[in-house]
């Protein structure tokens, strides 16, 4: 489930000024390929210049939607600061004006996972392979900067009837008291993404994958990008065994049975009430995005409390 196409500006509504700055980067850009997929609102374009080279930009308009510029500011300094390569899309510069700001990376050529068997666990491979960090880098703490969002239960407290489904009521006491948990679980000392959704994943020709988009990077529990991951695979209908990956997984290895089930806990109430809440300017389907992985994660979470403490 994506943003509509109609949400993202073009290529063409890029400022000369900017457009100027960026072939100052790359060489004078003489094609352009929009990218439809995904929730921001600003460009996303593979480009070509005249001497053949290829890059990938991402520029936003902060009149239109000034948190896209920050987001690409601060992934412009991950991408600078920290030892991602090779997974990371190497940075090659950034560029901006009055009103605009654009990043410009690497160009990956590659498709999204879920298409191919065993996309799953080569994605869960190189989330476990992520570079070990030797300092913080100013890195959000993710225990600290998710808190407020693993407490989505109490926030729900005066939601209208419909938004927590009939068969989740049921357990809605100890899914809230599950994730109150949350925060805490996701201490640790790996590097993560936090935001692995299959579109910002791409598997090259050889199997190479590669994680892109990282403004949200933070500190914390080396499993949870890959749990966020598998509750994005079963909302897209992904044949896997959920339950053998927990317990098989190497990146699964430091995760205990209490912290997982918190932790979609605090996802699952965190999503929906984002979800009922009114979409962002020119984000139309952010909301049903985050209602349905709220739901996704809601299911596994109530299967788990139902079945515990039997299952990893």
């Amino acid at each position: 489930m994506d943003a509509t196409p109609q949400t993202r500006q073009l290529w063409t509504d890029l400022p000369e000024t900017l457009t100027t700055r960026i072939g100052a980067l790359i060489g004078d850009v003489v094609s352009a390929e929009s990218q439809p997929r995904g929730f921001s609102t600003g460009v996303a374009a593979r480009v070509t210049t005249s001497t053949g080279g290829r890059a990938f930009v991402k520029a936003a308009d902060r009149r239109r939607n000034a948190g896209t510029v920050d987001l690409h500011r601060r992934e412009a300094e991950i991408l600078r600061e920290l030892p991602l390569a090779p997974v990371a899309p190497r940075l090659i510069g950034a560029a901006d004006d009055a009103d605009w700001f654009a990043l410009v990376v690497e160009d990956i050529e590659g498709r999204h996972p879920g298409t191919h068997t065993g996309d799953t666990v080569r994605v869960l491979d190189a989330l476990h392979a992520l570079p070990p960090l030797t300092d913080d880098h100013g890195l959000p703490v993710s225990a600290e900067a998710e808190a407020e969002a693993m407490r989505g239960w109490h926030h729900l407290d005066d939601a209208p009837s419909g938004v927590v489904p009939p068969w989740a009521e049921q357990h809605r006491e100890v899914l809230a008291e599950c994730a109150d948990g949350a925060a805490e679980a996701l201490r640790g000392e790996s590097l993560q993404h936090v935001d692995t959704r299959d579109d910002n994943i791409l598997i090259e020709l050889d199997g190479t994958v590669r994680i892109i988009d990282w403004p949200w990077a933070s500190i914390g529990c080396g499993w949870f990008d890959a749990l966020g991951y598998l509750i994005d695979a079963r909302m897209r209908g992904e044949r896997i065994d959920t339950a053998a990956l927990l317990e098989q997984h190497p990146v699964f290895a430091d995760a205990t049975v209490e912290n997982i089930t918190a932790v979609l806990a605090g996802l699952a109430g965190h999503f929906l009430d984002k979800g009922r809440r009114p979409a962002p300017p020119f984000m139309p389907a952010l909301r049903a995005f985050q209602r349905a992985e709220g739901l996704t994660a809601l299911a596994w979470a109530c299967e788990r409390v139902e079945r515990a403490p039997r299952t990893k």
